[in-house]
């Protein structure tokens, strides 16, 4: 049998490491995340006007429209349930606590992260919205090491997915 040696995590106010019972994980404040859902919807447009600015092809859109039912659906299953809770476990979950674990400050870890998550989404949304993607995902990352759970990270990133996928669409801004 294995022995099983005890988690460490970070405590999120002085970034020292801190192990097994010690750990007390909160969750988000209904504040904190109505705060961070509003700076996350505000990162896209700002991050692609600054784009236009800079010269960089900007986000040309999305190639569907909402008039067909199984295409809702499918932005609500694909785009906003299934993609945030896969990226969120495999990106914020999985691949920073992993590490986290093999040593790595939490800024190295969450920066490793955003840029792997950036580059994942590269070849659909181009330069501007790897901008508007690196810049956003800075928010799930601080509220994952703030709260030392994905349902910080995950809440904003559902509610960025609501807002890029469907309003912004569903209103022809795209």
């Amino acid at each position: 049998m294995v022995p099983r040696v005890p988690r460490t995590r970070v405590d999120c106010h002085s970034l020292q490491p801190r192990t097994g019972s010690q750990t007390v994980t909160p969750t988000p404040s209904s504040d904190s995340t109505k705060q961070f859902v509003v700076v996350g919807i505000v990162v896209f447009p700002v991050a692609t006007r600054l784009a236009k600015i800079g010269g960089v092809s900007a986000f040309d859109g999305f190639g569907y429209s909402l008039q067909e039912r199984r295409v809702v659906l499918a932005a609500v299953f694909g785009g906003i349930i299934a993609a945030p809770l896969v990226e969120e476990v495999l990106f914020r979950g999985f691949l920073f606590g992993s590490l986290s674990a093999r040593g790595l400050s939490p800024a190295v870890a969450g920066g490793v992260t955003i840029a792997l998550f950036s580059v994942i989404h590269f070849p659909f949304w181009g330069v501007a919205g790897s901008i508007g993607i690196t810049a956003w995902s800075v928010l799930p990352t601080i509220l994952r090491l703030r709260f030392d759970n994905l349902t910080g990270a995950l809440l904003p990133h559902v509610a960025n997915n609501v807002w890029s996928k469907l309003i912004i669409v569903g209103l022809g801004f795209v």
